[in-house]
């Protein structure tokens, strides 16, 4: 299987050996050239930086300096910088700081992070609205947000960005691109019940992942670095048509006859726990991903039959990653922005389940209008009412 993400979170106050970390990162490749995948992004990732006291949000700037520095050298896709508020900070001085960073920084990911390590967030919740709409006035696309999210109740190390920070000695973590390996394992299998499906399923991604989870705890020992886990989250990725919707058109097909996404969302979810589970120590979601404008099927059938966003929002009870990817019109009021993010937040809270919110206005477009993304990650789609 090939690697989505080989995410390495990096510590703030360790000691640096870039020349170590750079032959962790080749050996991976290795392994995985030697066994003719790829790996598809390489990305670092920071622990939180926290703002309280005197610490304002621009004396994280060296943070970026560093973390851009760090990138060119290690040949890695993206970075992110984590940020958890326990203390009030005007919205002016949090856009005027953002507006600069991401500009000057395209390779920079930004989480802020809600509900997470004693994080005083409610303010931040509030100016939810005046943050993503200034972030969207970046790029007359809307695609800075792509860039930006909210996450809440999530876990150290999840190797998906933005919802992730760091925290601990030095390490990696591994997300694989499972959708099409599972889609194979359904293709082959049409005869079986639903039940011999999942247990089929389980032990065949169990077999392809376990002499490389070996490997990764071997790597462990012998680079210093931990080896934090693996997310088996199933992530849609436009540009090698990995769709989640595909996966679940395929087993509504073969299995079922008619639509049953809602349960097909936790069936595929209990597999990929049992899955997780096996290993011992899983980071990140582990989850389905319902990340509209990642997942090329999803985008042609919201063109052809609209997307409803209270949809949306009951898979986020199920799915792995909240309201993720979401085009809505540049002209969406700063209160309907905030609203559904605190849709996202009550789910989270009462269900104790890891969400992301990560929606992007797109500026000068009106409901159902086409979005103009050029970029392999993402599909293009209509602009969701909301």
């Amino acid at each position: 299987m090939d690697i989505r993400a080989v995410t390495i979170g990096i510590n703030n106050t360790a000691k640096k050996n870039l020349a170590s970390l750079k032959e962790l990162i080749n050996n991976i490749s290795k392994f995985k050239l030697a066994r003719k995948k790829r790996i598809i992004t390489i990305r670092l990732l920071a622990e939180p930086f926290t703002i309280d006291g005197d610490n304002c949000i621009e004396n994280s700037s060296i943070l970026f300096e560093r973390f851009e520095n760090w990138r060119n050298i290690l040949g890695a896709t993206w970075f992110c910088i984590p940020y958890i508020f326990k203390r009030r900070v005007e919205v002016k001085e949090i856009n005027k700081f953002l507006r600069f960073i991401m500009i000057k920084y395209d390779a920079a990911f930004i989480n802020f992070l809600i509900n997470t390590n004693g994080a005083n967030n409610l303010h931040i919740m509030d100016n939810a609205g005046k943050i993503i709409k200034e972030i969207a006035s970046l790029e007359k696309n809307g695609f800075a947000n792509f860039k930006f999210g909210f996450s809440f109740n999530i876990k150290p190390h999840t190797p998906y960005f933005p919802f992730s920070y760091h925290e601990g000695k030095t390490g990696f973590s591994i997300a694989y691109e499972l959708t099409k390996p599972i889609l194979s394992i359904i293709e082959k299998n049409k005869l079986l019940d639903i039940v011999q499906l999942e247990h089929k399923i389980i032990k065949e991604i169990y077999e392809l992942c376990n002499e490389e989870v070996n490997y990764f705890k071997q790597l462990k020992i012998e680079s210093g670095f931990e080896f934090y886990g693996i997310d088996f989250s199933l992530a849609p990725m436009a540009s090698i048509n990995s769709s989640v919707l595909g996966l679940l058109n395929t087993l509504n097909k073969y299995f079922f006859k008619s639509r049953r996404n809602m349960f097909l969302t936790y069936y595929l979810s209990n597999i990929l726990n049992v899955i997780a589970q096996q290993y011992g120590h899983p980071v990140g979601f582990n989850g389905v991903m319902y990340s509209v404008l990642e997942d090329k099927e999803l985008c042609d059938l919201h063109v052809k039959r609209t997307l409803n966003i209270d949809s949306l929002l009951a898979y986020s009870t199920m799915c792995g990653c909240g309201l993720d990817m979401i085009p809505v019109s540049g002209n969406i009021s700063e209160k309907k922005l905030v609203a559904l993010l605190f849709e996202v937040y009550s789910i989270s809270k009462k269900l104790k389940k890891p969400l992301g919110y990560r929606i992007l206005p797109i500026p000068q477009k009106k409901n159902s209008e086409m979005t103009e993304f050029d970029h392999p990650f993402l599909a293009n789609t209509k602009i969701l009412k909301i």
